[in-house]
């Protein structure tokens, strides 16, 4: 038997990865993401920090409590901001901002949420060191995500985010 949704058990297309998930239908996703109050409940009920994430522009729209107490920020703070500005990395404080900065073009995290917009693909465990500037310092951090795509947003899961050393 082939994976099923996680929700109404229906059949799921064997092809496309659910890392995060881990198997959601259209139908079920779509009643997910109907309200705010749907969204907000669904992405509280991983153990991860979860960021979820509009495409175009690439910005946060909610994230779960774990995600917050993870980068020691109000949900008020990290609604509405590019990934790089949530986790602190030194290139979104650049005039041009994060994903948009020079420095950002080879940034495997940031190509892995483009991925999953522009591809509909899900990135399992993509690693980087982040330059983070937090207290007027800047610190190399481990970084690693993982990506899915839920219709037109996406999942993105903190599977690390810690000072490197």
């Amino acid at each position: 038997m082939g994976q099923v949704c996680r929700y109404c058990e229906s059949s799921l297309n064997a092809e496309q990865d659910r890392f995060i998930t881990g198997g959601l239908c259209a139908s079920c996703a779509g009643d997910v993401l109907s309200t705010r109050e749907n969204t907000q409940r669904f992405i509280d009920s991983f153990g991860d920090p979860i960021l979820f994430m509009q495409g175009d522009p690439r910005l946060v729209v909610t994230a779960n409590q774990k995600a917050s107490a993870l980068f020691g920020k109000e949900l008020s703070r990290i609604q509405g901001q590019r990934g790089g500005k949530v986790f602190d990395c030194i290139h979104s404080f650049s005039e041009l901002g994060c994903g948009l900065d020079p420095n950002c073009q080879d940034c495997k995290i940031k190509n892995a949420v483009v991925e999953t917009f522009t591809q509909q693909k899900a990135s399992t465990r993509i690693y980087t060191v982040l330059d983070i500037f937090r207290d007027n310092q800047t610190t190399p951090y481990h970084m690693e995500v993982t990506t899915e795509p839920i219709g037109d947003f996406g999942l993105i899961r903190i599977d690390r985010y810690r000072p490197k050393g």
